[in-house]
Formats: C-alpha cells, structure tokens, sequence
C-alpha cells in the first residue's frame, strides 16, 4: 500500500514538474508576444508617418502664421475669392466649347455650299448666290406685268417665272421674254444688269478690303517681331517695295524669311566690321611703331648735330668715308 502512495506521489511529482515546464515555457510565450506587438506598432506609424510625408502638399508662406501653421481664415478667404473664378471659368469653357462646335458645323455647312456651286458650274457659293437673287428680281419684275398678258397663259408664265426663280437658264428666259412686250423686256433686264453689277462692285470692295486686312495683319506682325530692322530706312523701304510686288500673297511666314536674313547679314556685317576696326587699329598701330622707328634711326648722331662740314673742302678721300657711313 506504502509502495503505491510512494508510486502515486512520485508520479504527482513528475506530473506536476511537468506542468511546471509548460506553464513556463506558455509565460515566456505570452511575455514574448507583447513585445512582438509593442515593436509592430512603433514600426507602423513610422511608414505612416513616412507616408504622409511624402504626400504632403507644400503651403505657399503667405498662407502661413508666424509660427509656420497654416492660417486656415486666409486660405479659405482666398478660396472663398477664388470660386467665382473658377466657376466663370468654366462657364468660359463650355461656352467656348459651344462656340468651336458650332464654328465646325457652319465651317462644313460652307464646304458643303462651295461643293454645289462648282458643280453647278459656279465660281464660289456667292457668285451662286447672288445669281439666284437676280433671277428672284427678274421673275417678280415679270410677276408685275401679267396683267399685260392674255389671260389662256398667264398659268403657263407664272409656272415658267416658278422654274426660272429656282433654276435659272437662258432657255427659260428666252421663253420669258417671248411672252412679254420688248419695252418690259428691256426695261427689266437693265435693271438686272444694274443689280449683277452693284454685286460686282460690292465682290471687288470685299475682295479689296480682305487684301488690305491681311496686308495689316502682315504688317502689325512683322513690326512686333522686329521692331529695330524698322528703324533702318533701307529695309523699311525694301519692305514696302515687296508688299507693292506681292501684296497680300506676301504671307507673314514669307516676311519672317526675310527679315530673318536681314538679321543674319546685319550680324555677319557687324563681325566683318569688327574685324576691320581691329586690323585697322593693329596697322595704325603698327605704323606709329615703324614711324618711331624710323625716326629714331635716321635722327642724327649727338656727335654729328654739331658737325657742319662744307663739302667743297673736302678731299675724295675723306667724301668716300663720310658716304660708307650712310650707305
């Protein structure tokens, strides 16, 4: 019985050394968690920190306090001043947006016109235009007269005078004119002649006026772009002696070739210049120098400026030795 107490006991013994290792090694565990846990999140707001930094969006200083805190009441005071703006501005945009939109439809609406007056056999879509608004005259000219008429074809003339307003021909004016009295026939055509003419000469003031317009334009921008090569009288009067030449075929990209070689050479002149001022200067110089020079060789011996010697007293043999001292 003893020996089993003894058995018992001892195998508590072990039992409880046992749970004793456990539990120690489950306290290292759970001590050890928290500093796991303690280290993630000092680690974490570190990158967050990092992070933010990188998104942060620098505030210019006069939105700042004297402490370097951004004054929150200025920055919403000038957004508050700012929104207005912003707002017009995109009221500005759609509405130009609006505007280009509708530019491209008349812009095709006018190519679409152009396409039928030349294949109707036109110049242009107002040379079709104004035609058809002379046709309209001479047909309702012609509507006056009726009463003139006999009464059996007045039907007939008005569905010709219908045609010729929406279609007009020679053919079908022919036809007009032989239903109507010779004095309504001329009467009404030289008031279309009239009319077919007062439409030329306002074609050649528009044409006129667009040349002059982008003469102008040539002009304006070619002063801004050098404004100096104007001041030289030569180049203003070469320029003015190609706008005659050219007109308004003489673009503005034309004008900036020109005026851009202009500048090239007034730029190889004044090197070329330069250089000859400095090859002047160094001959000048060059020349004072063999001046001195020279000067000061053929300058008399202080020994000989005190000598007058009388040649006619001279013999040949004291000549000969004077002359080897010059020659």
């Amino acid at each position: 019985m003893d020996n089993e107490l003894d058995t018992s006991v001892q195998e508590s013994t072990d039992n409880s050394s046992e749970n004793t290792a456990n539990l120690d090694e489950q306290i290292e565990q759970v001590l050890d968690e928290p500093v796991n846990e303690d280290k993630q999140a000092n680690e974490e707001p570190e990158e967050k920190l990092l992070d933010n930094q990188d998104n942060i969006i620098e505030c210019p200083d006069k939105f700042k306090n004297e402490d370097g805190t951004i004054n929150v009441k200025n920055l919403a005071k000038s957004y508050k001043e700012l929104e207005p703006l912003l707002n017009q501005k995109n009221t500005w945009e759609k509405e130009r947006a609006e505007l280009l939109k509708a530019k491209e439809q008349l812009d095709a609406i006018n190519k679409q016109q152009e396409e039928n007056a030349k294949s109707a056999g036109f110049n242009s879509a107002l040379d079709m235009q104004q035609r058809y608004e002379v046709a309209r005259f001479e047909a309702n000219e012609y509507l006056k007269n009726l009463q003139y008429v006999e009464d059996e074809t007045r039907r007939d003339i008005e569905n010709l005078l219908y045609m010729y307003a929406n279609n007009p021909s020679e053919e079908l004016m022919k036809a007009i004119e032989v239903e109507f009295a010779p004095d309504v026939n001329k009467r009404i055509a030289i008031q279309a002649e009239r009319m077919k003419q007062q439409f030329e000469s306002n074609k050649l003031q528009q044409a006129e006026t667009a040349k002059m317009t982008s003469i102008e334009d040539v002009i304006s921008k070619s002063v801004d772009a050098h404004n100096d090569l104007f001041n030289y009288e030569p180049f203003k009067k070469m320029f003015v002696n190609t706008l005659h030449r050219f007109g308004d075929n003489f673009t503005f990209d034309d004008a900036q070739v020109l005026m851009n070689t202009v500048m090239e050479l007034k730029s190889l002149f004044e090197e070329e210049f330069k250089k000859s001022s400095a090859s002047s200067d160094a001959n000048k110089k060059a020349t004072d120098k063999l001046a001195a020079i020279s000067g000061i060789n053929s300058a008399p011996a202080s020994g000989q400026q005190s000598e007058n010697v009388d040649l006619n007293k001279l013999t040949n043999q004291q000549l000969d030795k004077l002359l080897e001292k010059y020659i």
